[in-house]
């Protein structure tokens, strides 16, 4: 009789410890798993920016207790995955080997799966040079080199053959460092990468991957190379656009293979999915095709197409809004692929049905995940770029005004996140035709905003208010439309 008490107890102990075990997170196909079971990607990100004067803490803050304190306040509002960043040094040692020290990610990373949290970590920052290499710089139409710039997240040209192999070390380095953290289910490649305002990538690299390419596809001659030169204005009205329209798709194809490169490597070296964050270019009329932003070419190669989101949900910007999701998600699924929004609106001065429509427009669009930018609102003093701007919380904890309702939407999600991870989006077997072809075309011809861009988005909203699903589609993937059936 002893022992069976004995043997109960243990039980029971053993049974209690089970319990109370953090949750295993996996992710496979754009899919995040819960100790095996499909689970819905709601998350939050939480990081301090690349950039030194960003950051949810008072300087002097006992930058660990903080963490801790958020990241369990996150568990337990009913997330269950976090963005990070490989925030510190990455230099080289004395054999030329990558060396990192990235000791606060790692106690993130070792937190996060104490309590039950997946991660998301963002593996590159603005610019990668433990060499000291001269000359990588992305420069302008005159030849100067971008100057440092928070915003600008990716400063050095994708074409230049050093920028490529120091980020391949680099990225192989960092992935297989991280893969030891069990929390770690995705690796980012870059934040937002895209070519901005009038940084074209003038680098000579990039001039002479051009001339190469315009000399493959017919354009010129062996002969016209000596005197040939990248285009550095839009043509006039009596000049032929074919240098122009060329310059401009080898720039997005240039910035979409480095990454998908990138993206390769990370989950070879680790076996984690690799996605990038790409900004809602694609569907600007102002931005659409000098941007050099491509979800198609991205979901060709990533485990994931992943975006930001922070167009707003009122007026005829609902439908481009909603257009950005569908596209993202179409892109996807011609590859038997997932999207996720990897940054969603969430500032602090947004309303509460606000927050709700744009989460309700995710789950209708298909996408597989949502992690909000962010939880807690950057510290404010002199020099921050953002203080006060983004959370669900002000930085001294106190809720915003869409916090109730919005912990109320999450909780809802949380509890049926079995139904949207496992629906599908229904189709029309209607798409619309996107082509970066003809969307250089008119830049050339017209400047922004993009006629081309213009017209995809007229008929998008024509087929939505007549209550048609609407997918997006290339030429090239025509053939491909078998994997995005209609319902």
């Amino acid at each position: 009789m002893d022992l069976l008490r004995k043997s109960f107890t243990a039980l029971c102990i053993l049974a209690a410890l089970c319990a109370a075990a953090a949750p295993h997170y996996t992710q496979k196909n754009g899919i995040l798993y819960e100790d095996g079971e499909p689970v819905f990607g709601l998350g939050q990100n939480y990081y301090c920016s690349y950039f030194p004067d960003k950051m949810p803490f008072a300087p002097g803050d006992d930058r660990n207790a903080v963490m801790k304190k958020d990241l369990q306040a996150i568990k337990d509002a009913g997330f269950n995955i976090v963005r990070f960043a490989a925030q510190g040094g990455i230099s080289r040692n004395a054999d030329g080997s990558v060396a990192l020290d990235i000791p606060f990610t790692e106690k993130e990373l070792a937190f996060a799966e104490k309590i039950g949290l997946a991660a998301q970590l963002r593996l590159h920052g603005y610019s990668i040079n433990t060499t000291g290499e001269k000359g990588r710089t992305i420069q302008d139409r005159n030849g100067k080199e971008i100057g440092k710039n928070w915003i600008v997240f990716v400063q050095d040209s994708v074409v230049h053959p050093g920028v490529i192999k120091e980020n391949l070390e680099v990225t192989e380095a960092l992935a297989k460092h991280f893969a030891k953290f069990p929390a770690v289910v995705t690796y980012l490649i870059y934040n937002e990468p895209q070519y901005d305002n009038d940084q074209w990538d003038y680098n000579p690299a990039t001039v002479e991957a051009w001339k190469k390419w315009s000399v493959a596809r017919g354009e010129h001659t062996e002969k016209d190379l000596p005197l040939l030169d990248a285009p550095r204005r839009r043509p006039a009205p009596q000049e032929a656009a074919t240098d122009w329209v060329s310059w401009l798709l080898l720039r997005t194809r240039k910035m979409s293979d480095f990454l998908n490169m990138l993206g390769e490597k990370a989950h070879a070296v680790s076996g984690i999915e690799a996605m990038t964050c790409q900004t809602m270019a694609p569907l600007m009329p102002k931005q659409s095709i000098v941007r050099g932003v491509d979800y198609f070419r991205i979901a060709e190669k990533m485990d994931v197409v992943g975006i930001t989101h922070y167009r707003q949900y009122a007026g005829d910007m609902y439908f481009q809004a909603n257009a950005v999701l569908a596209m993202a998600e179409s892109a996807a699924a011609i590859y038997g692929k997932h999207a996720w929004i990897i940054e969603a609106d969430a500032r602090t001065q947004q309303s509460p049905q606000k927050f709700e429509r744009e989460t309700f427009a995710c789950l209708g669009a298909g996408l597989k995940g949502i992690l909000y930018y962010q939880w807690r609102a950057d510290y404010p003093y002199p020099g921050t770029p953002e203080p006060e701007r983004f959370g669900f919380l002000w930085n001294n904890g106190k809720p915003t005004e869409k916090f109730d309702r919005a912990m109320a939407l999450c909780h809802l999600i949380r509890d049926n996140g079995n139904y949207f991870v496992n629906a599908e989006k229904v189709r029309s077997g209607v798409a619309l035709l996107v082509s970066q072809y003809a969307l250089a075309q008119f830049d050339a011809r017209h400047g922004v905003p993009n006629p081309a861009s213009v017209a995809l988005l007229r008929a998008y909203v024509d087929l939505e208010r007549a209550g048609v699903p609407v997918d997006f589609i290339r030429p090239e993937d025509l053939e491909k439309i078998r994997c995005i059936p209609a319902l």
